[in-house]
C-alpha cells in the first residue's frame, strides 16, 4: 500500500513499546511535551516506576481523557485528568499536543488549547521523586511494573514531537 502523505513521528501498534531512556529520574523538576493521534479510548503514552510500584509517573489516556498518574514514594498517589466535549475528542485521529509540568509539588495538565488543569501536593514534605528505571513510551513490557497505571493497555497510534526535560526525540 502507498501512502499520499509522509509525516514524522513512531507508530505504535498496540502490542509494541519505546524506551526513552533506561535509567530516568523524575526527580524534582519534569517538564514534557508530546504530541499523538488515535483512533483507541485507551493507551498508555509514557510510564516510569520503581520495582515496587513507587515513585511512579505515568500519562495515558483513559475513557478518552488524558490523565496523569503520579506517587512521589510516598504512596499517596495523585491524578489530574484532562476532559474533553467528548469521550472521542481525543480519539479522533488527529494531532493533539500534551504539555506537562512536575516542578516540586505542583504538576500541570495541558492539552491543546484547553485550559490546564493541575494537581497541588498536600504532604508538604515529598517534593521529588527518586527513580532509576526505564521511561517508557506508548506502552510497556510484561515484566515491568504497573505502576500508577490505571490499565496495561499499550497505546495504538502515532506519537511524535516528544521533548522530555529539553531534550528532543522523535525516533
Amino acid at each position: 500500500q502507498c501512502f499520499p502523505q509522509v509525516e514524522r513521528g513512531s507508530y505504535f501498534p498496540g502490542d509494541a513499546y519505546a524506551i526513552y531512556k533506561n535509567k530516568f529520574n523524575v526527580g524534582s523538576l519534569i517538564e514534557l511535551e508530546l504530541e499523538f493521534r488515535t483512533s483507541e479510548l485507551n493507551g498508555v503514552l509514557l510510564s516510569v516506576s520503581e520495582p515496587q510500584g513507587y515513585p511512579a509517573l505515568s500519562l495515558e489516556l483513559q475513557n478518552g481523557k488524558v490523565v496523569m498518574n503520579g506517587d512521589m514514594g510516598d504512596r499517596r498517589p495523585f491524578q489530574v485528568v484532562q476532559g474533553f466535549a467528548t469521550e472521542y475528542t481525543a480519539c479522533d485521529n488527529r494531532w493533539h499536543r500534551i504539555q506537562v509540568t512536575y516542578i516540586k509539588d505542583e504538576l500541570t495538565l495541558k492539552v491543546d488549547n484547553l485550559e490546564q488543569s493541575y494537581w497541588l501536593s498536600d504532604n508538604g514534605h515529598l517534593t521529588q521523586a527518586s527513580t532509576n528505571s526505564p521511561l517508557y513510551i506508548g506502552g510497556l513490557p510484561e515484566h515491568a511494573p504497573i505502576g500508577t497505571l490505571e490499565s496495561r493497555e499499550n497505546f495504538r497510534g502515532c506519537i511524535r514531537n516528544v521533548i522530555i526535560n529539553g531534550e528532543w526525540r522523535d525516533w
